[in-house]
């Protein structure tokens, strides 16, 4: 449960972030930043969980990057990944195709995201 919290709380600090330096700073700044600590956060978390794999003895320092590179990974999504590729579609549309696009993109998000579920159940049932 305070996992849940800390990544909910993450997530909605830096969308806010986001909200006032969107404007402020650019797009495209926050989008490459966004993507580059999206990279080091991963790979972060990829050498984490192999220390804690491979050791015989629990390692909390390891444990405790692991979750902290998780939240930085959701910080850093929410701070110019997230929220700008919205922002971008509602600039390249015209006004009359901008509901649809947003339409058809979370209608193509959920439906992905249930077909990815859904075979992960079905091709790891027993």
């Amino acid at each position: 449960l305070l996992a849940t919290v800390a990544v909910g709380l993450a997530k909605t600090v830096f969308i806010l972030v986001a909200t006032f330096l969107l404007d402020r700073v650019g797009r495209r700044p926050l989008l490459l930043s966004s993507v580059g600590g999206m990279v080091i956060s991963l790979l972060t978390l990829a050498v984490s969980l192999t220390v804690v794999d491979h050791s015989h003895v629990r390692q909390m320092w390891a444990v405790g990057l692991s979750i902290a590179s998780v939240l930085s990974y959701v910080a850093t999504f929410s701070i110019g990944a997230g929220p700008i590729t919205w922002v971008y579609s509602s600039e390249i549309f015209p006004l009359r195709l901008r509901a649809q696009d947003k339409y058809w993109r979370g209608f193509l998000s959920l439906w992905w995201n249930c077909s990815l579920w859904m075979d992960l159940l079905l091709y790891n049932a027993p």
